[in-house]
């Protein structure tokens, strides 16, 4: 007998309607994942600071200036070692024999011998101590030659950023005009087959058609260079890109305080002044060529089988030497004669660097007004060439106007519209010229989220450490146990973004020496506070506050700038500020 089995009881089912909104938001909520997890990562927009973060920690200029500075660093350890003893260790063996005829006699020896000097020099006639100075001077310029190549890049990277900028604009015009064109090459074909308009229109159109198709294959052209052009500066395709900043709170207020501050602060200039220490030092240490000098040598040797009948021997010697030049077949002179012409030349050469950074400035300075004058004009005639070719379409579709004209009308509203994303692009791009000409276009004064690379670190651990690096590998392998190590940012993450401390005191630099005259040999080879050390450029690469209008400025007064104010809150662009 079956068994009766009692039937289930069911749940009430949701309607139909109820059942289809689930299922839509269901697959609505899956679908909106899907999209995101497949988003790529560069989705958002990189603003211009990420990007000039980028040129600055992975450009390879800088990493090769960076390697080069250090190289320099160099030859300050290197200058100094006249100061200290010098040793050396020699030694020999070998065979000999000797043959007498009569009486007849043969000697067969082994001579061996050991033989240890030391060398202290006491006096060179200053050469050492002008060499080390020329090296330091050196050092220095070439840290300017580092900042000023770190500015470089950076200007290289802002235009890099806005050319990708105005060419994506120019592209996505051009396209629209070509689809505009298109549209009315259709119309005209149209009204053409209808007897309204002649073959002439239609074959205006479609020139003007041919026409904008050229422009928008430049167009992409010009926008695949300039990407590719991103990416060798910075060092990845371009993305979506943020609007740049406005920049207008770093500029300084006016042209005079502009040239003001670049006399102080711009890299070029006073990478120039320390090459002009560093030859003065040069021809004063060729002038101490023709002093004597004085050492001290000590010297212990310990001969083996040397002479007959003497297995071994000791000698030692301790002596006080002094040597001067006295006839050189004038090589001396003509040393002298060739660092006096070299320190006449860094002279003309650092008044040429300060007259070219005057000019530059004066020309950062005028293009960025006529940049902010075109954006203002080409705001105003895409304004009207707009409200042209609304006019002229309507005209047109009441007979007044001939189809040309509403071609025409379309071109000067294309090309005004270009005209003005390329002003746009040369406000931001003159605005960094001009904070490069003054020597701002730094990541301190910028604020980029990168910490600053400090060249004087290295040099620090150099200076005094004559046996570092003697157990070291090449290239690529770690710095042996004492030898000194130093940040080269490779293979790093980004740091945290780095905040300005209190701003030290401003002091006075040292008084200005005498220069050695250049007429004879009246050249004093010591000048009074002399030890006093020359202007360096804090780690922190700040410097001297910009003079007021008028205000004259010291060569070597180089002081610390107070605070930046952080620039990474403005956004679009601010085409009124001055």
């Amino acid at each position: 007998m079956r068994r009766h089995r009692p039937k289930p009881t069911r749940m009430p089912w949701p309607s139909p309607g109820v059942r289809a909104f689930c299922r839509g938001a269901l697959g609505a909520m899956i679908l909106a994942l899907v999209i995101v997890m497949m988003l790529p990562q560069h989705a958002r927009s990189e603003t211009l600071y990420e990007a000039l973060a980028g040129a600055y920690f992975n450009n390879p200029a800088i990493q090769a200036e960076r390697a080069r500075q250090r190289a320099d660093d160099e030859a300050v350890p290197q200058a100094t070692a006249g100061w200290l003893p010098k040793a050396s260790l020699s030694a020999e063996a070998g065979k000999t024999r000797s043959r007498k005829r009569q009486p007849h006699y043969t000697d067969h020896r082994q001579p061996q011998g050991v033989n240890v000097t030391l060398s202290q020099p006491l006096f060179s006639g200053f050469r050492t101590l002008n060499a080390k100075r020329s090296a330091e001077s050196g050092v220095r310029a070439g840290r300017e030659q580092l900042y000023q190549t770190e500015q470089a890049v950076l200007l290289d990277a802002v235009t890099a950023y806005m050319d990708v900028i105005r060419d994506r604009k120019t592209a996505q015009l051009r396209a629209e005009n070509v689809t505009f064109l298109g549209t009315e090459l259709k119309a005209t074909q149209t009204r053409q087959r209808e007897g309204d308009l002649s073959k002439t229109d239609v074959a205006q159109a479609r020139a003007r058609f041919y026409e904008g198709e050229a422009s928008l294959a430049q167009a992409r052209a010009d926008l695949k260079s300039s990407e590719a052009q991103f990416e060798a500066i910075i060092g990845h395709r371009p993305g979506r890109l943020a609007t740049a900043p406005s920049l207008a709170r770093l500029l300084p207020p006016n042209l005079s305080a502009s040239l003001a501050t670049a006399e102080q602060e711009n890299p070029v200039i006073i990478a120039a002044e320390f090459r002009y220490d560093a030859a003065r030092f040069d021809l004063k240490k060729a002038y101490g060529e023709f002093l004597p000098t004085v050492a001290l040598d000590a010297e212990h040797g310990r001969d083996f089988d040397h002479t007959i009948g003497v297995n071994q021997e000791d000698d030692s010697s301790l002596f006080l030497r002094l040597s001067m030049p006295l006839y050189q077949g004038g090589t001396l002179s003509s040393q002298v004669r060739q660092a006096r012409e070299v320190f006449r030349q860094r002279e003309f050469e650092a008044t040429d660097t300060r007259n070219r950074i005057t000019a530059s400035v004066h020309d950062a300075w005028q293009q960025l007004r006529a940049a902010k004058l075109r954006v203002r004009s080409d705001r105003l005639q895409v304004k009207a060439a707009q409200e042209a070719l609304n006019g002229v379409k309507i005209e047109t579709e009441v007979g007044e106007r001939a189809i040309f004209e509403v071609l025409d009308a379309q071109r000067e509203l294309v090309n005004g519209r270009v005209s003005l994303a390329r002003a746009q692009r040369d406000v931001i791009v003159s605005r960094f010229t001009l904070l490069a000409a003054v020597g701002r276009l730094s990541p301190e004064h910028l604020d980029l989220p990168v910490e600053s690379y400090d060249p004087t670190v290295n040099l620090q651990r150099i200076k005094f450490r004559p046996f570092s690096g003697l157990a070291g590998g090449g290239a690529g392998h770690a710095p042996a146990v004492g030898d000194y190590e130093y940040t080269t940012y490779d293979d790093m993450n980004l740091p945290p973004v780095s905040k300005w401390g209190p701003p030290p005191a401003v002091s006075a630099a040292p008084p200005q020496t005498a220069k050695p005259k250049l007429g004879g040999w009246s050249v004093t080879l010591e000048e009074q506070n002399f030890d006093l050390p020359l202007p360096e450029r804090a780690p922190g690469r700040g410097n001297a506050p910009a003079v007021a209008a008028g205000g004259s400025t010291g060569r070597n007064w180089i002081g610390e700038m107070g605070p930046v104010p952080n620039t990474s809150a403005m956004s679009g662009f601010d085409w009124n500020a001055d």
